[in-house]
């Protein structure tokens, strides 16, 4: 997925992997509260359907169901959801449950440990839509 400068999101993002993403993605990245407010004041987010190959959401916050919603509405057929976990990792199970429940299932668990991701050694979820579903 990297240097492609594929269309993501990334919610609530880190300094440390900014010049990264710049150099690899296109697209917008925002805190847990941009989203709430958008999806409070435009009840969506300013993202065309299927349009994201990427969201990436790091230190995962508990997620409602019209973010969930929301998040598997932007996402493209083909496209991957990456939860990072942080100070919130005990969100985790609610967020599967909450991205399960709007047609993402969890593909799979990785962990990267580099200087790109400045030696973070937490565990990322992946989810992907459900081919039946989406």
């Amino acid at each position: 997925l990297t240097y492609r400068r594929l269309p993501a999101l990334w919610i609530n993002p880190h300094p440390c992997l900014e010049a990264f993403w710049r150099k690899s993605f296109q697209g917008r990245r925002l805190s847990f509260s941009d989203v709430a407010s958008e999806l409070e004041h435009h009840g969506k987010l300013d993202t065309a359907t299927d349009a994201l190959s990427l969201i990436v959401v790091q230190d995962c916050a508990a997620l409602d169901s019209l973010a969930a919603a929301e998040l598997a509405r932007v996402l493209s057929p083909q496209g991957e959801v990456v939860l990072i976990p942080g100070a919130h990792g005990e969100a985790l199970d609610h967020w599967a449950q909450q991205l399960s429940e709007h047609g993402l299932t969890q593909s799979g668990q990785a962990l990267y440990a580099s200087d790109t991701v400045c030696y973070d050694t937490r565990r990322l979820l992946v989810f992907r839509p459900d081919s039946t579903t989406h």
